[in-house]
């Protein structure tokens, strides 16, 4: 018999005081005898889908044969419903897609069987030979419905047996959690056995209690369970059933726990638009970053401290957007690309320093500006990779410290709220789990509000407090996660059928990475959001090249032991004192020394410096004149990788040179 006890009463809001009177206390089982009789309900209702099923084929079939007769041309009725369910099915397959789901090998014959069925009725009838190969076929297929809808015994009762295993889940459940714990009067069923542990049914109690309430109480049932380090526990909302019951699972043992799974390289779904970013401790699926998806580029947020694998899952996330999804990466870093010297080496524009993510955030409003009119000429709703106009991805990590400046946090803000229909989107990075990464106080919540839409991902960190000041996380808390690179909880916050679970980031090693970088197309801008970007855009290269040369100086001062922020100007730039007369110095012409190979001494003083020339120009007169290698294009050129890997795409790109093979090009014939 089921054991009893006192609980307050759903229908009066009364507490269990045995005091208050009969009207004034219900027993758990008075509570279980109800649920039952609901799920039994809704279990009838599924158990009656097949037969409404088949009888809709049915009836749509006499409807196409009755139709054909009335026309006097049953082959063009067939064909005609044949092309209209086709249509149907293939509307939905698309929308199972987006959604992020997959339609079973089952369910595609399910549909063609029935495709067939009708086209064999509406141009024979459906007598009763067809009828009885319907119904053969129909209640076959439903076979394994019915087994995972079956109906309980009428005498079951959900409540755990009192077995003689103590540490059986349910019965744990029972004494630690629902008599007198965080979730009274809740109860597990529906035992299922998965790779890595069990699986259970949690009954919360209707209108007192929730899905949020249960994962603020994580702890407490961690506890509870009597689970143990290197076990986790996953609450998150069931599938079928509605929100009182949500599914719970006890992972006992998991490789992603023990052992990184290899990264497989630029995972990106082209027809889903999401990118991979490793599987979900529990073994049951992969987290996936949504990226290009209904005609929008999303960004999102990631939160982790030093060690907790940031860094490799913004690598994987750019590499998956630029070679996946053909989307131009910018990487704007405060402490001047040391956060990940990957991205600052690869990406199409870096910036160092809080004032050069400002110069690339305004840039980024003029693509969007320009987007928003080109949109509103050609009557573009949205974005999408196919227009010709390439998805533009800014990457800033530690955003607390450029976001604290209020200009940039403005700009910021408005392209995170409208650059996502034009193909712009901001990933934001940072080790502070609060709204200070979000920066002024003033702009947090808009900020915030707009580009974790996309996607919110939590990593391991040191402080605590995440829970109350990110959505969709209450309960889940960072700082108490356990100490395993690349371990992080994907938060879905719109719904989009992703599920809210921990997961583990791809293991990427350096040689895989280059590797993959190497291989991958970096795009750069079209020429008209190039145009729209300003100045800053096209001088990029040779900004970056001065803030290098600053980084050097910056360097060679500390290491003599003078603080670069406070020290005089060096003595080559000092006025120096002479004790004779000296004739005005000229500075020495800045030009390349191939310019002044004929000229007289007299014609160089007369001449004007010439313009120089871009990469594209010089790395095509270098495969012209038969250097075909990259590396000797590099030292020959004088630009830099990332200048040098750009143009040999773009003359690629333009069909006037062509890869021979990694790291070789030579003319297109």
């Amino acid at each position: 018999m089921a054991d009893t006890h006192t609980a307050s009463d759903p229908a009066t809001g009364t507490g269990g005081d045995p005091a208050g009177g009969r009207a004034a206390t219900t027993t758990t089982n008075a509570y279980l005898r109800r649920d039952r009789r609901d799920r039994m309900v809704y279990r009838l209702r599924r158990q009656l889908a097949p037969h409404l099923l088949l009888a809709g084929v049915w009836v749509t079939g006499a409807a196409g044969w009755l139709a054909g007769g009335w026309a006097g041309d049953r082959g063009l009725v067939a064909t005609g419903l044949l092309s209209a369910l086709a249509a149907a099915g293939a509307v939905r397959w698309l929308t199972t897609r987006r959604r992020g789901a997959a339609v079973t090998g089952r369910q595609a014959a399910g549909v063609a069987a029935a495709t067939g069925w009708l086209g064999w009725a509406t141009m024979a009838g459906p007598g009763w030979t067809a009828t009885a190969v319907l119904l053969a076929g129909g209640y076959a297929a439903s076979l394994r419905w019915w087994r995972r809808w079956r109906l309980p015994d009428p005498g079951e009762d959900p409540q755990p047996p009192a077995g003689p295993d103590p540490m059986h889940p349910p019965r744990l459940w029972a004494d630690h959690i629902a008599q007198g714990g965080p979730l009274p009067g809740s109860y597990l069923t529906g035992e299922h056995q998965i790779a890595t542990g069990l699986r259970y049914q949690a009954h919360l109690v209707p209108g007192r209690q929730s899905l949020g309430e249960a994962q603020a109480a994580l702890a407490k049932l961690r506890t509870g369970l009597r689970l143990r380090p290197g076990q986790d526990l996953i609450l998150e909302r069931h599938p079928d059933t509605d929100e009182s019951i949500i599914s719970v699972t006890i992972v006992r043992r998991s490789r992603a726990l023990t052992a990184a799974v290899p990264w497989p390289g630029p995972a990106y779904d082209r027809q889903a638009g999401t990118i991979e970013l490793g599987p979900y401790v529990d073994g049951d699926g992969t987290a996936r970053w949504r990226l290009a998806v209904d005609h929008r580029l999303f960004g999102g947020f990631l939160v982790g401290s030093t060690g907790s694998g940031k860094s490799r899952l913004m690598e994987a996330i750019a590499l998956g957007a630029a070679d996946g999804a053909g989307c131009v990466v910018w990487f704007g870093d405060p402490q001047g690309g040391a956060s990940s010297p990957f991205l600052a080496r690869r990406a199409d524009w870096t910036a160092r320093s809080v004032e050069d993510i400002g110069q690339m955030l305004a840039a980024a409003v003029g693509v969007k500006r320009l987007r928003q009119a080109e949109n509103a000429l050609h009557d573009w709703e949205g974005w999408t990779p196919d227009q010709g106009r390439p998805g533009l991805l800014i990457i800033i990590d530690e955003c607390h410290e450029a976001m604290a400046d209020a200009a940039v946090q403005q700009m910021a803000t408005s392209l995170a709220r409208e650059g996502g229909k034009v193909g712009i989107a901001l990933v934001l990075a940072s080790q502070v789990p609060t709204l200070d990464a979000f920066g002024l106080k003033t702009g947090q919540r808009a900020l915030r509000g707009s580009v974790v839409t996309g996607n919110l991902v939590l990593l391991r960190v040191a402080d605590k407090g995440t829970s109350g000041i990110l959505p969709g996380v209450s309960g889940i808390d960072p700082a108490d996660f356990p100490a395993i690179a690349g371990y992080a909880y994907l938060v879905d916050i719109g719904h989009t059928g992703r599920r809210s679970a921990p997961f583990r980031g791809y293991y990427v090693t350096d040689d895989a990475r280059d590797a993959a970088a190497d291989q991958a197309n970096w795009p750069t801008l079209d020429s008209a959001a190039a145009g729209a970007a300003g100045p800053a855009y096209n001088d990029r290269y040779e900004q970056a090249e001065a803030a290098r040369a600053a980084l050097a100086g910056r360097l060679a001062a500390l290491a003599r032991g003078e603080d670069p922020d406070t020290a005089p100007p060096p003595a080559a730039a000092r006025p120096v004192a002479v004790a004779w007369p000296v004739a005005q110095v000229i500075p020495y012409p800045r030009w390349r020394t191939w310019h002044l190979r004929d000229a007289a001494p007299a014609a160089v003083a007369e001449r004007s410096i010439p313009p120089r020339r871009t990469a594209v120009e010089v790395v095509a007169e270098l495969v012209d004149a038969g250097v075909t290698g990259t590396g000797e294009i590099e030292r020959r050129s004088g630009y830099s990788e990332t200048q040098v890997r750009n143009a040999l795409h773009q003359l690629a790109g333009a069909g006037r040179i062509r890869r021979v093979r990694h790291g070789v090009w030579e003319l297109a014939t």
